[in-house]
């Protein structure tokens, strides 16, 4: 009986050690600043390369990472993952040569996909053996919250390393996540009894896993969905906005201030929508958030600062909204077996799209610029996510 209290303490720890973990690996002191970074070395093109590689990458060893984490533990994968980015973004520091910046990029997408999936399986099984499935939620906008004051932090303190020496921000960003590694070691594994790791039972847990993503029609239209507006959310937040607000004319310390207080308030308000459950349903968060990414986007080609601003703050919100609401609703429907396996494979989905929009749009950035990028992808939300929220909507009444 004391080792079942034991145990399940040690599962309720879980959430409050990744609260932990998330403040340390988002200290990305390297964000308001990571376009001078590079443009010191390499052109545009070579970076929005480098970016679509990153996610080409992940795409490719998303799923089998996420078999490798339901069958092995998540725990050490997890571990692997952000051992493998914190020396990555260490050396990228030192580094001026876009073929080593490849090297290390890569060397960053393979700890990311081992990570991708499994951190949010760990704790969502972690809930559930503790029959708390229903706290999910909550936990996932406080661990945004978390997330957002940590963005916050670094975006406002990004800057002032970079003018001390433009190395400061990636050598502070890697040895944090590598400090994280300490809280990870504590985490406690759900008891889910994988299957006995073996190839073929690793190739039938991929198979199976994937599978989870297309069982039912309901299914299929919410990967289709979770697909393009975490892709589109995703590829701004991870790479256009900045490029977007330095050709609308911010400077780098402006920047600087900017992503510093859309983290903050984009941390604010999703808070807010978690909490106010009975407007945020499910059907509203459907239609709301296409809603949102076209406000955001579609003004893009105006080329206005002042527009700059709402549009970075709402797409950062569409992109956390997606980690608060669309992944419990998600998660809701996946065997614990397979969770992590099948995040993986959704993620891998997310992966592709970014891949696609920031490769595609980085050829054509250095000639129409980043304003008219953003407004396009304003209209595939128009012409494709919009219909697949109403559609999703009209299929939950609640």
């Amino acid at each position: 009986m004391v080792v079942v209290n034991t145990y399940k303490e040690n599962l309720a720890r879980n959430p409050v050690l990744y609260y932990i973990v998330a403040f340390l690996v988002n200290l990305e002191f390297n964000l308001p600043i990571w376009v001078g970074f590079f443009s010191r070395y390499i052109s545009f093109t070579q970076l929005a390369f480098l970016n679509a590689w990153d996610y080409l990458i992940s795409l490719v060893l998303e799923v089998p990472t996420g078999a490798l984490a339901d069958l092995i533990g998540r725990k050490k994968t997890i571990m692997l993952g952000w051992l493998l980015i914190g020396i990555g973004n260490i050396c990228i520091a030192f580094m001026s040569d876009f073929s080593l910046f490849l090297i290390l990029f890569t060397i960053r997408s393979l700890g990311s996909s081992l990570i991708s999936g499994a951190d949010s399986s760990i704790i969502y099984d972690s809930y559930k053996q503790l029959n708390r499935e229903k706290e999910y939620a909550k936990y996932a906008s406080n661990l945004g919250l978390m997330r957002r004051i940590a963005l916050s932090i670094a975006s406002f303190s990004g800057a002032t390393l970079y003018l001390i020496d433009y190395r400061l921000p990636y050598i502070f960003f890697g040895i944090l996540q590598l400090l994280s590694l300490i809280f990870l070691s504590r985490l406690t594994e759900p008891d889910i009894k994988p299957k006995p790791f073996s190839v073929s039972n690793y190739l039938q847990q991929t198979k199976d896993g994937f599978k989870e993503l297309f069982k039912t029609p309901v299914m299929k239209t919410v990967t289709f969905y979770y697909m393009l507006i975490g892709g589109i959310g995703w590829a701004s937040v991870a790479y256009f906005n900045q490029p977007y607000a330095k050709d609308v004319g911010f400077s780098d310390t402006e920047m600087s201030l900017l992503f510093g207080s859309v983290y903050l308030i984009s941390a604010i308000v999703i808070l807010t929508a978690v909490r106010m459950h009975k407007i945020f349903t499910r059907k509203t968060i459907y239609i709301g958030l296409p809603v949102i990414i076209l406000l955001a986007l579609l003004p893009g080609f105006l080329k206005i600062k002042l527009l700059a601003i709402p549009a970075v703050i709402l797409s950062t919100i569409v992109a956390g909204m997606r980690f608060t609401f669309l992944d419990q609703y998600i998660n809701l429907e996946f065997n614990s077996q397979y969770r992590a396996t099948s995040m993986s494979s959704l993620n891998m989905l997310v992966s592709i799209f970014v891949a696609l929009t920031i490769g595609i749009g980085g050829v054509f950035q250095d000639f129409f610029k980043t304003p008219v990028i953003i407004t396009a992808f304003g209209f595939i939300a128009l012409l494709f996510i919009l219909p697949l929220g109403i559609k999703l909507s009209r299929m939950h009444s609640e």
